[in-house]
């Protein structure tokens, strides 16, 4: 079975799915096969990253969860580079954007096993290394249940009160659930702060590795989601950073 890899956020606009997209798309072009679920079904965005429009799709993940497809039918191989493309280092298994599907799915919610036997049956077709999932943020059902069957949280916060506390409580169900690795990212760090300090206070505070406090950085807002940043930044020092993270999910 391929390393499940959860990334969740407290609070909403932390960043969450950039840096799981992101963080796909280096450890596919550094040859790993690499499975990207956006299972933030209230408010997904991965296709939008990868500019993909959905209109023509014939099936998404909402269709699989609906037991209307299977999820081989909902996944799309997503060209990286030249000479990576053919490769087929990276799929995505996008969700409906549409507020219909998106109202459907809250209230009526989805079997989690079913998902689980999706993921399995995912990633021995492909022959996957590793499935990061994109969660919805705050701790629902549904994300709690994606935590409990990953082997590594990702977990984003920002220097705010409001997120420590939820960090603190996500950190702590976590652990309830016997999850082998956390890994913190604090993301947007005020420029003021010394980083070197604030990692070792936070660490030492939540008692888990931290894998890297971000500043604020203009390219990623100049962006604004039409592009991937490692791909237009391959030498940024946030494309760096977040190639160290890729190399601990890849030793974990």
């Amino acid at each position: 079975m391929a390393r499940i890899v959860a990334v969740n956020s407290f609070r909403l606009g932390v960043g969450r799915s950039t840096i799981a997209t992101n963080l796909a798309v280096l450890l596919a072009l550094r040859g790993q096969r690499i499975g990207l679920i956006d299972a933030n079904l209230q408010a997904p965005g991965l296709h939008i990253l990868f500019g993909q429009h959905l209109d023509q799709a014939s099936y998404l993940l909402n269709d699989f969860l609906q037991n209307k497809c299977d999820i081989q039918q909902a996944v799309y191989r997503i060209a990286l580079a030249d000479g990576v493309a053919h490769q087929g280092l990276l799929w995505l298994v996008p969700a409906s954007p549409h507020l219909t599907e998106t109202t459907r799915m809250i209230r009526q919610g989805y079997d989690l096993d079913w998902f689980y036997r999706g993921l399995q049956e995912l990633a021995s077709t492909l022959r996957l290394d590793m499935v990061l999932i994109d969660t919805q943020n705050g701790l629902t059902e549904e994300t709690l249940f994606t935590l409990a069957i990953a082997d590594v949280l990702i977990l984003l916060s920002r220097t705010d009160q409001q997120d420590y506390r939820g960090t603190a409580i996500t950190v702590e169900l976590a652990r309830k659930l016997d999850l082998p690795r956390i890994l913190l990212i604090v993301n947007e760090a005020p420029g003021t702060a010394d980083f070197s300090i604030l990692k070792t206070q936070i660490a030492q505070t939540y008692h888990c590795d931290v894998g890297a406090v971000l500043p604020h950085f203009e390219e990623v807002m100049a962006l604004a989601s039409a592009e991937i940043f490692v791909l237009r930044y391959p030498h940024h020092p946030l494309t760096t950073q977040l190639e160290q993270i890729g190399d601990e999910l890849v030793r974990s």
